[in-house]
């Protein structure tokens, strides 16, 4: 790993590079080495975990297939924040609040959310940006679980403790970064696409909701070990900002057909109870909709 003197400078250079003209391998070339031989904190995500994916309803009508609001088919032609083009990449957040703000939703729009997980006994290995920050600053981790802590608590007593937060730092402020055209999320794009291609997922900060966390799972992770559990059609009622929403439930479903079709005529609901961290739990044998 390099000095954090080293670190610093890769770091200003990185910054000084024109991302609209940059090219991405060359692009992926200096990222790369600027994180030689620094693995990033990860925590494995399993059942006890639910996220949360909205998708507004344009012109009113809403989706009667989980194909249409998982990820997109075939990706999307312009980079994103944890995704390049053409990367079939899932976008969640961890409650509801952040999944609404995520997609700038106001009074009276029409929303469709969906609530999915990690399928029981499957774990999706997720690596956490901004982590080693924030404890840094904070004395503490967002996500409250014990390995997290454990996890990061040993890597600020290693010897490297400087530079992996350096490192750390400067991938979060990219995923935080407020951008105006799509080409500026060129390095956390390139940053996300390494940890995709190993299979596992990314938990970065949310942009729009502060002190919320989102999730990234590449579609092959997604389509092996994940499940929708069920979905919810809800009206925005008040929005205050801050992600202080009122909402009402016009319609639910958690019966889909194995083409992802959604049985709105169905009247079975999920039973759900609360983690210890006001986080909803859904039983660990229920089988939700699988790809595969």
């Amino acid at each position: 790993m390099h000095s954090i003197q080293e670190l610093y400078k890769k770091a200003e250079l990185l910054r000084s590079i024109d991302l609209e003209t940059a090219d991405v391998i060359s692009l992926e070339k200096q990222l790369t080495d600027f994180t030689y031989n620094h693995t990033e904190a990860a925590i494995p995500r399993t059942w006890e975990q639910t996220w949360y994916r909205a998708r507004p309803c344009e012109n009113e009508k809403k989706f009667n297939n989980l194909h249409e609001i998982i990820y997109p088919k075939g990706g999307s032609d312009k980079f994103g924040r944890a995704q390049l083009p053409q990367s079939e990449v899932l976008y969640a957040s961890w409650n509801l609040p952040t999944a609404l703000e995520e997609i700038n939703a106001k009074r009276g729009d029409l929303v469709q959310l969906i609530t999915l997980r990690a399928r029981s006994y499957s774990k999706i290995i997720c690596g956490l940006v901004g982590q080693l920050q924030y404890y840094y600053t904070t004395g503490r981790t967002l996500l409250r679980t014990g390995p997290a802590v454990k996890q990061i608590e040993d890597i600020s007593n290693s010897p490297e403790w400087l530079q992996k937060l350096f490192i750390d730092s400067f991938i979060a402020d990219a995923f935080r970064k407020k951008v105006e055209n799509n080409y500026e999320y060129k390095i956390s794009a390139i940053y996300a696409e390494k940890l995709h291609k190993a299979g596992g997922g990314l938990i970065f900060p949310s942009v729009k909701h502060a002190g919320a966390m989102n999730i990234a799972i590449p579609s092959h992770t997604f389509d092996a070990k994940c499940e929708v559990l069920d979905t919810h059609l809800i009206r925005i009622v008040n929005y205050f900002g801050y992600g202080i929403y009122g909402y009402k439930c016009i319609g639910y479903s958690s019966v889909f057909r194995a083409n992802g079709d959604i049985e709105w005529i169905s009247k079975r609901q999920l039973v759900q109870t609360l983690g210890q961290h006001n986080n909803a739990i859904y039983h660990p044998l229920h089988m939700g909709w699988r790809i595969k």
